[in-house]
């Protein structure tokens, strides 16, 4: 027990250095976004299959399910545009299935054998689905995402 707390404060000490010697802290998002936050006061929390960040400028959520990589950056500038295509969320609540798309974007449901579920453009609001248990494939554009009802 005292190896692990030993290593924990460690790890800990370790990422507050490396953290001191970066201003931006970078999300990567499956749809090849990414997202800067400055590192001076940044919190982050876990809960409810999502990451909240709070810096000076506000609190950002982002689904766990559409992360890539984090990494330490000196500059905020990634060469990717923040304007090149809003996020797209999945939130699984129980048997519930919550998608949030880009307008225009082509979202596909389909089960673990691949038959159709549902098939729609989307649009400026979520969309809500009540599915069976079992295991399914949601695409929206060119991202696939598998997922879980229990």
């Amino acid at each position: 027990m005292k190896r692990i707390l030993i290593a924990l404060v460690t790890m800990v000490a370790t990422l507050t250095t490396m953290a001191a010697d970066y201003n931006y802290l970078i999300i990567g998002l499956q749809n090849g976004t990414e997202k800067a936050l400055t590192v001076n006061g940044l919190t982050m929390t876990f809960a409810d299959g999502y990451l909240k960040a709070t810096t000076g400028n506000g609190t950002e959520s982002f689904s766990l399910s559409t992360l890539s990589k984090m990494y330490f950056s000196e500059t905020e500038s990634t060469g990717i545009s923040e304007q090149m295509m809003p996020a797209s969320t999945l939130r699984v609540d129980g048997r519930t299935l919550q998608i949030s798309a880009p307008a225009g974007a082509q979202v596909l449901i389909a089960n673990a054998n691949g038959m159709l579920i549902d098939r729609y453009t989307a649009a400026n609001d979520a969309v809500t689905k009540g599915l069976r248990p079992g295991i399914y494939i949601v695409k929206i554009n060119n991202q696939s995402t598998k997922i879980h009802i229990r």
